[in-house]
């Protein structure tokens, strides 16, 4: 019976033992991107400072309006999929956004943004309650900062282009998965 029970008594400590790091494991893994969003942008690129609102309702599919400087504050860029309009008011036209210096970091936000949720090539750490990604985008090297309990963005940089752009007011979207 002593036999039993100590086998008993092993069998339960081991179950406790792959319990609790399988838990553990689990919390080891980021939140899920956010698929549908909108939020304040301040970007900062080269000397050009500037302030926007992006607006995501999918991968691939967003909004850039500018709010600062007063010179970009009607325009607005529409990103879908590979292509991309501009728009001024009321009036719209497909362009090469390589001609308007001032929108290069939508691209990079964009391509950031689909490598992290890819996850191909991504190297994910947990440091003092923010999840970094760092891979590669077509504009470069990136980090990717995503609160751990939240899961909302907060800041990303591509150093190759001296691009940092920081997530302000973030608020994910009702149709986000």
């Amino acid at each position: 019976m002593k036999k039993r029970l100590a086998i008993v008594a092993i069998l339960l400590a081991m179950l406790c033992l792959c319990v609790g790091a399988c838990a553990h494991e689990k919390e080891e893994e980021p939140p899920e991107a956010p698929l549908a969003f909108e939020t304040d942008l301040l970007v900062k690129a080269n000397e050009l400072e500037l302030t926007a609102h992006y607006k995501q309702q999918a991968l691939g599919f967003g909004e850039i309006s500018f709010l600062t400087p007063e010179t970009l504050k009607d325009i607005k860029l529409i990103f879908e999929g590979v292509q991309c309009k501009i728009q001024y008011k009321n009036l719209s036209l497909g362009t090469d956004l390589t001609k308007l210096p001032e929108s290069a970091f939508g691209t990079a936000l964009m391509d950031a943004l689909a490598a992290r949720l890819e996850g191909v090539e991504i190297t994910k750490t947990l440091q003092e309650g923010k999840w970094r990604f760092e891979g590669n985008a077509q504009a470069g090297g990136f980090l990717l900062v995503q609160d751990a309990e939240s899961g909302n963005y907060e800041f990303m940089s591509i150093p190759s282009i001296d691009l940092t752009i920081e997530f302000q007011n973030f608020k994910r979207l009702v149709n986000d998965a």
